[in-house]
């Protein structure tokens, strides 16, 4: 008797999982997550303590990828940096090197802001986020 029930529990319970993982938002966040949060780069242990990139977002609809990352200073102090978005295409190579400028961000004290990068061409596949000092 024991059987049947375990069987039954089982089977309710990859339903209800395969059930959640169709929901687009939900499978989504998780991937976003999982895949993405490797592809930032700092230049500095201190700037990685301090800086960071959540919320990792990939739109491949229509026209050319675009990324949106929100960046947060988990500092109280005001902290001045610079970030770049590089397109890599599916063999891993940047895509039209030395076009995408390092963007200079000034952030408050447990200030974020979303920032966003649209491909240069329908070649690109994959983004790297990179993070640096400013320059002076």
């Amino acid at each position: 008797m024991r059987r049947p029930l375990i069987a039954a529990s089982v089977l309710v319970l990859a339903a209800s999982l395969l059930t959640a993982c169709a929901s687009g938002e939900h499978a989504r966040t998780d991937f976003s997550h999982q895949r993405y949060q490797a592809k930032v780069h700092y230049d500095s242990l201190a700037l990685m303590s301090v800086v960071g990139i959540r919320d990792i977002n990939v739109d491949r609809g229509e026209g050319f990828p675009r990324v949106q990352a929100t960046v947060v200073n988990h500092s109280f102090f005001s902290k001045n940096f610079e970030y770049q978005i590089q397109w890599v295409d599916s063999s891993g190579f940047v895509v039209n090197p030395g076009s995408q400028p390092w963007i200079p961000l000034h952030l408050r004290g447990h200030e974020s802001r979303p920032v966003q990068s649209t491909a240069p061409n329908a070649d690109a596949q994959d983004f790297t986020i990179h993070v640096r000092k400013q320059e002076s």
